[in-house]
């Protein structure tokens, strides 16, 4: 059984002014919503964006079962 509640596999590209990032994310149902945000403050290394994962969890009733789903 895949661990729930985790996210890995992260990749980056950086193309035509454009950050796109790419993970994977296992929770218990359907319906979780991620979210990545710019981190307020940044750290001391200007050339490390570090960035916020939020996770927001469905707000009606979803089935049991475990998904997987790509960021």
């Amino acid at each position: 059984m895949p661990d729930v509640n985790k996210c890995g596999e992260w990749s980056a590209t950086f193309y035509s002014n454009t950050l796109k990032v790419h993970g994977q994310c296992t929770f218990p149902t359907p319906g979780f919503k991620v979210h990545l945000k710019k981190k307020v403050p940044q750290g001391i290394n200007p050339k490390i964006l570090l960035l916020e994962k939020t996770v927001v969890p469905p707000a009606g009733i979803e089935p049991q079962h475990v998904v997987t789903g790509h960021i």
